[in-house]
C-alpha cells in the first residue's frame, strides 16, 4: 500500500486578467488494480473532489471522479465516469458519462503508437 502527496499549481493570463489555482492531491494505492484520491484546491473559487480507478481485468477498467467548486454562481457539482476497454495493443475504447451544468455522454476510440496518436 502506497500513499502519494502531489502539489500542483498553474497560472494563466488572458486579456490582461490573471487566473490560477493551487491544488493538493492525496492518493492511496491499494494494489495494482485499485486506487483513490482526494483533491483540494483554491483559486477561481475553492474546490474539493475525489477520483477512483478500478481495473476489472487486464483489458477493462473504470475511472470515476466527482467534485464541487464554489464560484460566483454558487456551488458547481461535477461527476464523470469512464469505462475503458483495451481493444488492441495500442487501441483503447472509452464509454464516458459526465454531468456538470450539462450532461454529456461520449464514445471514444483512441490509438497510440510511436509514430501516430489519435
Amino acid at each position: 500500500m502506497r500513499v502519494f502527496h502531489v502539489y500542483l499549481g498553474n497560472v494563466s493570463a488572458e486579456n490582461g486578467k490573471g487566473r490560477g489555482s493551487v491544488n493538493c492531491n492525496w492518493r492511496k494505492v491499494i494494489n495494482d488494480k485499485f486506487w483513490y484520491s482526494f483533491d483540494f484546491g483554491v483559486g477561481n473559487g475553492p474546490n474539493v473532489g475525489t477520483k477512483l480507478f478500478r481495473r476489472f481485468s487486464d483489458r477493462v477498467f473504470l475511472n470515476m471522479s466527482g467534485s464541487i467548486q464554489v464560484s460566483d454562481h454558487g456551488l458547481r457539482p461535477m461527476f464523470s465516469a469512464s469505462l475503458g476497454n483495451q481493444l488492441q495493443k495500442n487501441t483503447v475504447g472509452y464509454l464516458t458519462y459526465a454531468s456538470n451544468w450539462r450532461m454529456i455522454e461520449t464514445v471514444d476510440v483512441s490509438t497510440n503508437t510511436l509514430n501516430l496518436y489519435f
